[in-house]
Protein backbone atom coordinates (compact mmCIF):
# COMPACT_ATOMS: atom_id res chain seq x y z
CA UNK A 1 0.00 0.00 0.00
CA UNK A 2 1.50 3.37 -0.92
CA UNK A 3 2.28 5.67 2.02
CA UNK A 4 0.13 8.36 2.42
CA UNK A 5 0.73 12.31 2.53
CA UNK A 6 0.67 11.91 6.36
CA UNK A 7 2.82 9.04 6.59
CA UNK A 8 5.38 10.87 4.42
CA UNK A 9 5.32 13.82 6.93
CA UNK A 10 5.69 11.75 9.62
CA UNK A 11 8.41 9.51 8.38
CA UNK A 12 10.26 13.03 7.13
CA UNK A 13 9.80 14.80 10.89
CA UNK A 14 11.08 11.86 12.24
CA UNK A 15 14.31 11.67 10.38
CA UNK A 16 14.33 15.65 11.10
CA UNK A 17 14.54 14.82 14.80
CA UNK A 18 16.22 11.42 14.75
CA UNK A 19 19.68 11.63 12.43
CA UNK A 20 20.82 14.89 14.60
CA UNK A 21 20.21 13.21 17.92
CA UNK A 22 21.96 10.21 16.66
CA UNK A 23 24.69 12.40 14.99
CA UNK A 24 25.10 13.71 18.87
CA UNK A 25 25.20 10.55 20.40
CA UNK A 26 27.92 9.71 18.24
CA UNK A 27 29.74 12.38 19.09
CA UNK A 28 29.13 11.56 22.62
CA UNK A 29 30.91 8.42 22.20
CA UNK A 30 33.86 9.84 20.12
CA UNK A 31 34.64 12.25 23.00
CA UNK A 32 36.09 9.52 25.60
CA UNK A 33 37.55 7.56 22.70
CA UNK A 34 40.24 10.47 22.34
CA UNK A 35 40.39 11.03 26.22
CA UNK A 36 41.56 6.74 26.18
CA UNK A 37 43.77 7.50 22.80
CA UNK A 38 45.14 10.40 24.65
CA UNK A 39 45.84 7.94 28.14
CA UNK A 40 47.36 5.30 26.49
CA UNK A 41 50.22 7.47 25.13
CA UNK A 42 51.40 8.33 29.17
CA UNK A 43 51.59 4.71 30.18
CA UNK A 44 49.16 1.41 31.51
CA UNK A 45 48.68 2.67 34.86
CA UNK A 46 47.70 5.98 32.98
CA UNK A 47 45.45 4.18 30.65
CA UNK A 48 43.45 2.30 33.47
CA UNK A 49 43.00 4.62 35.86
CA UNK A 50 41.49 7.58 33.66
CA UNK A 51 39.81 5.02 31.87
CA UNK A 52 38.09 4.34 35.43
CA UNK A 53 37.78 7.63 36.11
CA UNK A 54 36.45 8.49 32.29
CA UNK A 55 33.63 5.27 32.98
CA UNK A 56 32.32 6.58 36.32
CA UNK A 57 31.58 10.14 35.06
CA UNK A 58 29.87 8.48 32.24
CA UNK A 59 27.86 6.34 34.60
CA UNK A 60 26.65 9.69 36.52
CA UNK A 61 25.96 11.23 33.44
CA UNK A 62 24.00 7.98 31.74
CA UNK A 63 21.86 8.36 35.48
CA UNK A 64 21.09 12.13 35.01
CA UNK A 65 20.20 11.75 31.38
CA UNK A 66 17.52 8.66 32.64
CA UNK A 67 16.34 11.22 35.53
CA UNK A 68 15.69 14.13 33.22
CA UNK A 69 14.58 11.64 30.30
CA UNK A 70 10.78 12.97 30.08
CA UNK A 71 11.81 16.61 29.63
CA UNK A 72 11.74 16.07 26.21
CA UNK A 73 8.30 14.71 25.25
CA UNK A 74 6.91 16.43 28.33
CA UNK A 75 8.09 20.12 27.55
CA UNK A 76 6.95 19.03 23.48
CA UNK A 77 3.40 18.52 24.83
CA UNK A 78 3.66 21.95 26.70
CA UNK A 79 4.73 23.84 23.66
CA UNK A 80 2.06 22.25 21.38
CA UNK A 81 -0.68 23.47 24.24
CA UNK A 82 0.90 26.76 23.75
CA UNK A 83 2.01 26.65 27.75
CA UNK A 84 5.12 28.47 27.75
CA UNK A 85 5.49 28.50 31.84
CA UNK A 86 4.87 25.04 32.04
CA UNK A 87 7.92 24.76 29.67
CA UNK A 88 9.91 26.87 31.60
CA UNK A 89 8.74 24.83 34.92
CA UNK A 90 10.35 21.78 33.70
CA UNK A 91 13.27 22.82 32.62
CA UNK A 92 13.99 24.73 35.68
CA UNK A 93 12.86 21.36 37.75
CA UNK A 94 14.53 19.24 35.23
CA UNK A 95 17.72 21.34 35.87
CA UNK A 96 17.33 21.28 39.92
CA UNK A 97 17.05 17.13 40.15
CA UNK A 98 20.01 17.26 37.85
CA UNK A 99 22.16 19.37 39.96
CA UNK A 100 20.54 17.29 43.18
CA UNK A 101 22.28 14.06 41.38
CA UNK A 102 25.72 15.99 40.36
CA UNK A 103 26.66 18.07 43.08
CA UNK A 104 26.98 15.33 45.52
CA UNK A 105 28.92 13.28 42.97
CA UNK A 106 31.30 16.26 42.51
CA UNK A 107 32.33 16.44 45.82
CA UNK A 108 33.03 11.86 45.50
CA UNK A 109 35.32 13.48 42.78
CA UNK A 110 37.00 15.97 44.23
CA UNK A 111 38.27 13.55 47.18
CA UNK A 112 39.14 10.19 44.94
CA UNK A 113 41.55 8.98 45.70
CA UNK A 114 40.92 7.55 49.29
CA UNK A 115 37.71 6.02 48.40
CA UNK A 116 39.47 4.42 45.10
CA UNK A 117 41.78 2.64 47.39
CA UNK A 118 39.96 1.81 50.11
CA UNK A 119 37.65 -0.20 46.81
CA UNK A 120 41.50 -2.07 46.21
CA UNK A 121 42.97 -0.19 43.42
CA UNK A 122 46.22 -0.79 42.91
CA UNK A 123 48.19 3.12 44.34
CA UNK A 124 49.39 3.99 40.91
CA UNK A 125 45.96 3.00 39.46
CA UNK A 126 43.86 4.71 41.86
CA UNK A 127 45.95 7.93 41.77
CA UNK A 128 45.33 8.44 38.02
CA UNK A 129 41.97 7.77 38.29
CA UNK A 130 41.68 10.07 41.07
CA UNK A 131 43.51 12.69 38.90
CA UNK A 132 41.12 12.60 35.85
CA UNK A 133 38.11 12.96 38.69
CA UNK A 134 39.82 15.98 39.84
CA UNK A 135 40.27 17.73 36.75
CA UNK A 136 36.58 16.50 35.28
CA UNK A 137 34.64 17.43 38.30
CA UNK A 138 33.43 20.84 37.17
CA UNK A 139 31.66 18.52 33.98
CA UNK A 140 29.26 17.75 36.99
CA UNK A 141 27.78 21.21 37.13
CA UNK A 142 28.35 21.52 33.56
CA UNK A 143 26.45 18.75 31.40
CA UNK A 144 23.15 19.01 33.45
CA UNK A 145 23.20 22.34 31.39
CA UNK A 146 23.72 20.60 28.21
CA UNK A 147 21.54 17.82 28.69
CA UNK A 148 18.33 20.08 29.63
CA UNK A 149 19.03 21.83 26.13
CA UNK A 150 19.25 19.43 24.43
CA UNK A 151 15.93 17.75 25.44
CA UNK A 152 14.71 21.50 25.49
CA UNK A 153 16.10 22.20 21.90
CA UNK A 154 14.46 18.83 20.62
CA UNK A 155 10.95 19.29 21.73
CA UNK A 156 11.85 22.81 20.04
CA UNK A 157 12.70 20.82 16.71
CA UNK A 158 16.39 22.61 17.13
CA UNK A 159 18.37 19.15 17.54
CA UNK A 160 20.79 20.03 15.37
CA UNK A 161 21.79 22.61 17.13
CA UNK A 162 23.46 20.43 20.02
CA UNK A 163 24.83 17.91 17.13
CA UNK A 164 26.96 21.40 15.80
CA UNK A 165 27.94 22.01 19.13
CA UNK A 166 28.64 18.16 20.43
CA UNK A 167 30.62 17.61 17.09
CA UNK A 168 32.47 20.85 17.33
CA UNK A 169 33.93 19.48 20.58
CA UNK A 170 35.11 16.43 19.88
CA UNK A 171 38.56 17.91 18.24
CA UNK A 172 38.62 20.51 20.44
CA UNK A 173 38.45 17.96 23.26
CA UNK A 174 41.25 16.39 21.38
CA UNK A 175 43.19 18.91 20.21
CA UNK A 176 43.30 19.74 24.28
CA UNK A 177 43.85 16.20 25.48
CA UNK A 178 47.19 16.60 23.41
CA UNK A 179 48.46 19.97 24.37
CA UNK A 180 47.44 19.57 28.47
CA UNK A 181 48.60 15.66 29.10
CA UNK A 182 51.94 16.29 26.60
CA UNK A 183 52.48 19.79 27.63
CA UNK A 184 54.73 22.53 25.75
CA UNK A 185 58.69 22.28 26.02
CA UNK A 186 59.01 25.60 27.72
CA UNK A 187 55.87 27.18 27.95
CA UNK A 188 53.36 24.83 29.70
CA UNK A 189 54.00 21.71 31.58
CA UNK A 190 52.60 18.45 31.20
CA UNK A 191 49.47 17.55 33.41
CA UNK A 192 49.16 14.00 32.26
CA UNK A 193 45.81 12.28 33.58
CA UNK A 194 45.05 15.39 35.40
CA UNK A 195 45.11 17.44 32.16
CA UNK A 196 42.38 15.72 30.07
CA UNK A 197 40.13 15.57 32.83
CA UNK A 198 40.63 19.31 32.50
CA UNK A 199 40.29 19.25 29.07
CA UNK A 200 37.02 17.36 29.13
CA UNK A 201 35.85 20.36 31.86
CA UNK A 202 36.80 23.32 29.55
CA UNK A 203 35.12 21.51 26.56
CA UNK A 204 32.21 20.55 28.70
CA UNK A 205 31.75 23.95 30.14
CA UNK A 206 31.83 26.03 26.41
CA UNK A 207 29.60 23.80 25.33
CA UNK A 208 26.89 24.38 28.44
CA UNK A 209 27.63 28.45 28.06
CA UNK A 210 27.22 28.12 24.13
CA UNK A 211 24.01 26.35 24.33
CA UNK A 212 22.63 28.34 27.30
CA UNK A 213 23.90 31.67 25.46
CA UNK A 214 21.85 30.39 22.45
CA UNK A 215 18.65 29.23 24.03
CA UNK A 216 18.40 32.60 26.17
CA UNK A 217 19.35 35.06 22.97
CA UNK A 218 17.42 33.15 20.26
CA UNK A 219 14.72 31.09 22.29
CA UNK A 220 14.22 33.28 25.54
CA UNK A 221 10.81 31.18 26.19
CA UNK A 222 13.39 28.37 26.54
CA UNK A 223 15.47 29.65 29.31
CA UNK A 224 16.29 26.83 32.21
CA UNK A 225 15.73 29.71 34.37
CA UNK A 226 12.83 32.04 33.20
CA UNK A 227 11.21 33.66 35.50
CA UNK A 228 8.53 31.48 37.14
CA UNK A 229 5.36 32.40 35.99
CA UNK A 230 2.69 29.76 36.71
CA UNK A 231 2.24 29.66 40.62
CA UNK A 232 2.96 26.38 42.98
CA UNK A 233 0.85 24.44 41.80
CA UNK A 234 2.51 24.64 38.07
CA UNK A 235 6.00 24.27 40.27
CA UNK A 236 4.66 20.47 41.81
CA UNK A 237 2.86 19.52 38.92
CA UNK A 238 6.57 19.72 37.07
CA UNK A 239 8.26 17.82 39.65
CA UNK A 240 5.94 15.63 39.55
CA UNK A 241 5.54 14.58 36.20
CA UNK A 242 9.85 14.79 35.62
CA UNK A 243 9.72 12.14 38.34
CA UNK A 244 7.10 9.60 36.88
CA UNK A 245 8.70 9.53 33.63
CA UNK A 246 12.31 9.49 34.98
CA UNK A 247 11.99 7.19 38.29
CA UNK A 248 11.24 4.45 36.07
CA UNK A 249 13.96 4.96 33.15
CA UNK A 250 16.75 5.24 35.65
CA UNK A 251 15.23 1.85 36.81
CA UNK A 252 15.21 0.11 33.78
CA UNK A 253 18.65 1.65 33.30
CA UNK A 254 20.15 0.20 36.47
Amino acid sequence: MPATGAEHDGGASLRALALPMIGTQVALVAMPWTDAFVMASLGEAELAGGALGASLLSSAFVLVSCLVGGLGPLTARAITRGDEAAARALARHALMLALAVTLPLGALALHAQPWLEAAGLPGPVASAAASYLLGASPTLLATPLVLVHRHLLAARRLPGVVTTATALAVPANLGLDLLLAHGVDGALPPCGVLGIGIATSVVTVWMAAGLWWWTTSGLRTAAPLGARSGGKDLEARAVRELVALGAPIVAAVA
